[in-house]
């Protein structure tokens, strides 16, 4: 073996293997193409210990083994990867004449097969490719001028990943701990995370809430005024002078009398058009989208969460019908152009009904999405030459192909065209403006519709203004002082949270933290703020406030959690000046071990913090457990819902295991009752939930021997009465047990599902089966059925026993006196209905 390659992912593997000479054959976990190989991870294959990993004593949550330091770093294989782990290292040990890492181009591409041939005590020489297309020509390229893996490049974006990873282990898991044991402390039941990333995000919905809560509305006035012109007339909104008197710091006019007076100067007063401009305008297509873009798009559209959107992109990535989701990045490279054809072409096999769309593309059009040099790790999400039936996927997953093809076909089509206007005018020494657009080619827009649209068109968008020039003579005809007020901001939804953690800069005070997040995209990666999302309202820290919202808000546990924690914990200017020193780390100037000891210094204040006890959380009142009279009832969350606990279950070993439902937040004491189980003498009888409600059943029903015993609730309690059997006088064997039917109750066989089964049905008479055979009468239209009595919706009537037979007889009698009338029921009308226009 010349060169054995690790790849990231599966799917670069191919892309590498597919470009190297040879023959390319496909092995179990890696392929072979002439003298060479090239294998995968799938992301990390390696996780970190955790601290009972270290050490078993710290399974147990104190503030005496704070803070944790691993004494050396150690990582396990994760349990999915244990085979392709195993592969890798048995084609290590074939011994190639050099390793090649083919890792993303960015620090956790280099971190991850750098710690992994770290791991499997690599001694070969490694050099570094780094693919950011995984088409033919771009890896080509890289191939062709592949690096030495030491260079400093690539030292420092391993030591950068390394760092970072460590710091958020120790930040993370110290002070989870911490805040975690100071609230249990108070009583509080619950989980406090804390994390880099994750607290940051948390404290952006806290503080909106809180924001929402106690804001205050302050009245104000919105002067605006009609102007006729000699071609017609329109709407214009003041402008206030820079000394303007009345106004507040958002330069909002909130003196009444000035509102007035000022209406009243210009009200029937002659105006001159002091600026007028109509210029043509193009927009170019939007760029494709990236990962938190699409998650954005589709939560706004479809309220789909940003985590299943992920998921769904997946998906559709493996089916091979989108391009890798997890990018950053909007751009696609250069050479991604030349497949337009080929993809234009799937994309009207898939979807016919963007035929008339595509047949406007022109793939000779480059649009600004075209850039190499932009394009980071990965490029853009764009649709593939993949074609496939879409109506066997999820509605979910079409949705998600349709948005991503839409704005892959815009790069084809012409530029929006549209008219701006801008108006400015002077009347009586004020300043009023106003202006409009006026679409004149839709250009791309025509594979949009109007609910793809982000924003609401302004009302001087919608307003079409007279032509004019500047010197035009006007006349105010109606003025107008709008009385208004100030609104709180919208809460957070998943699309407009994940943009404030890519802007999180603007959130921060800090300059230099403000600066370095700016340039990192805020906080979290593509791959991460989905799941950070999803994990805080997992942890129900975030809520909907209502089924189907698209709001989150944030709980009174996440309010007390952000409330409890210093700035320096919960602010994103923390990763700013995180980032600030791992840039020098990447850079050489400073050693991961030094980045972790000046962090530890801030982990230890905070640790110190939770310590001193400052922190208000709500607490569940504590309910003694009535089983082992030790342990307190803790109200848990399982699969089949809200549920009580003993608090002995989580102990070691358990003391106790008592169960207890939920009723309306408070353990349902009464439905753990039990009483002995008269048809076994040995089971107890416990209350069930069933599909018609509330029943009692014995507790051997899966114990050998086994007792199928049920009787139905009475009050609260196993009503034996309604138990009662009688021997069925059909079959001899079965018992007559009384059942609850649509028309009341009757009695049935408990040999109806046994062999020989038994299908007899006697009518409830007080209590009892009533055996008195039903009176019969024959059937005077087919003179061979009897007339039954039946108990109908509408009441009493009588039908032929040979309505299900052949020759069938569908006659039916109204009931007289308990006998069936002498002429029968007269068919039904059908409904008429109107004829449709």
């Amino acid at each position: 073996m010349r060169r054995l390659f690790i790849a990231e992912k599966p799917s670069l593997a191919l892309a590498i293997a597919s470009q190297l000479p040879g023959e390319l054959v496909k092995r179990h976990g890696f392929y072979e193409v002439g003298d060479d190989v090239v294998t995968y991870s799938r992301g990390h294959a390696l996780e970190q210990f955790m601290p009972e990993d270290y050490d078993p004593a710290l399974k147990t949550w104190a503030f005496a083994t704070l803070p944790m330091i691993p004494p050396a770093w150690k990582l396990a294989v994760k349990p999915d990867m244990a085979e392709q782990v195993k592969t890798i290292a048995s084609l290590l040990k074939q011994g190639p004449q050099e390793v090649v890492n083919a890792g993303d181009p960015d620090r956790e591409g280099q971190l991850l097969i750098d710690e992994l041939l770290l791991f499997l005590g690599n001694r070969l020489p490694v050099r570094r490719v780094l693919v950011n297309d995984p088409n033919p020509k771009p890896v080509q390229a890289a191939l062709a001028r592949m690096q030495d893996n030491r260079e400093q490049q690539f030292k420092g974006w391993y030591e950068s990943a390394l760092a970072r990873s460590r710091f958020d282990w120790l930040f993370g898991l110290n002070l989870t701990r911490a805040f975690t044991i100071a609230a249990r402390e108070k009583g509080y039941e619950g989980l406090l995370p804390v994390g880099r990333v994750q607290t940051p995000t948390l404290a952006l919905v806290v503080a909106r809430d809180l924001q929402i809560e106690t804001f205050k509305p302050a009245p104000y006035f919105a002067i605006s005024a009609v102007f006729e012109h000699a071609n017609g007339t329109f709407k214009a909104a003041w402008k206030p002078a820079e000394e303007q008197p009345g106004l507040d710091d958002a330069g909002r006019l909130i003196d009444r009398q000035i509102a007035e007076a000022l209406t009243a100067k210009i009200q029937g007063k002659p105006a001159t058009v002091t600026h007028y401009e109509k210029a043509p305008k193009k927009e170019g297509a939007p760029l494709p989208f990236s990962l938190s873009a699409l998650q954005m798009a589709a939560n706004r559209k479809y309220g789909m969460s940003a985590q299943d959107v992920l998921n769904v992109a997946q998906t559709l990535y493996d089916a091979k019908l989108l391009t890798y989701p997890r990018s950053d990045c909007p751009y696609l490279s250069d050479e991604q152009h030349e497949l337009a054809p080929d993809v234009l072409a799937a994309v009207q096999a898939n979807k016919p009904e963007l035929a008339g769309a595509i047949a406007k593309c022109n793939t000779a059009q480059k649009s600004r999405a075209y850039d190499s040099g932009k394009v980071t790790a990965h490029h853009g999400i764009v649709p593939t030459e993949a074609r496939a039936d879409l109506s066997r996927l999820s509605q979910e997953q079409r949705n998600i192909y349709d948005m991503v093809t839409r704005v892959y076909l815009a790069q084809f089509l012409p530029a929006r065209e549209y008219l701006q206007t801008t108006l400015e005018l002077q009347c009586e020494g004020e300043t009023f403006a106003t202006g409009g657009t006026t679409e004149t080619a839709p250009g791309w827009r025509v594979v949009y519709t109007d609910d793809d649209a982000d924003e609401e068109p302004s009302a001087d968008a919608a307003q079409r203004l007279p032509a004019m020039a500047q010197g035009d003579a006007l006349k105010c005809t109606q003025a107008q002082a709008e009385s208004k007020q100030t609104k709180p901001p919208k809460r957070y939804t998943e699309a407009t949270l994940m943009a404030a953690m890519v802007n999180i800069h603007k959130h921060v005070d800090d300059p230099q933290a403000r600066a370095r997040l700016k340039e990192g995209q805020g906080i979290g990666t593509e791959a991460t703020r989905a799941g950070i999302i999803d994990e805080l309202r997992n942890r129900t820290f975030l809520q909907h406030p209502k089924e189907r919202s698209k709001e989150l808000v944030s709980s009174t546990a996440a309010r007390a959690l952000i409330a409890a924690l210093p700035p320096a914990a919960r602010s994103a200017a923390l990763t700013g000046i995180c980032e600030q020193a791992l840039d020098l780390v990447e850079q050489g100037k400073l050693s991961a071990d030094a980045f972790i000891e000046r962090n530890m210094a801030l982990i230890n204040k905070l640790i110190d913090t939770a310590k001193a006890g400052q922190i208000n959380v709500p607490v569940t009142p504590k309910i003694a457990c009535p089983k082992c009279g030790t342990g307190h009832l803790r109200r848990l969350k399982g699969s089949k819902g809200i549920f009580w606990a003993c608090s002995g279950w989580s102990q070691e070993p358990k003391s106790c295991d008592a169960i207890y439902q939920d009723a309306r937040g408070k353990p349902d004491f009464e439905a753990a009752k039990t009483y002995p189980c008269p048809a076994c003498s040995t089971g107890k009888l416990h209350k069930r939930k069933g599909t018609n409600g509330a029943f009692w059943s014995c507790s051997n029903w899966n114990t050998e021997p086994k007792c199928s015993a049920t009787f139905p609730d009475g009050k609260g309690k196993p009503d034996f009465e309604a138990a009662k059997t009688y021997p069925c006088p059909t079959c001899g064997t079965g018992q007559l047990r009384k059942r609850e039917g649509k028309n009341g109750p009757f009695w049935s066989c408990s040999n109806w599902n046994t062999e020989p089964k038994c299908s007899a049905t006697f009518p409830d008479g007080k209590g009892k089966p009533d055996f008195e055979p039903p009176k019969v009468h024959q059937c005077p239209k087919c003179n061979t059925g009897q007339l039954r009595k039946i108990n109908g919706r509408n009441g009493v009537f009588w039908s032929c026993s040979n309505w299900n037979q052949e020759p069938k007889c569908d006659a039916t009698f109204n009931d007289v006196g308990g006998r069936p009338s002498k002429a029968p029921q007269a068919p039904k009308k059908p409904t008429a209905r109107r004829p449709s226009k």
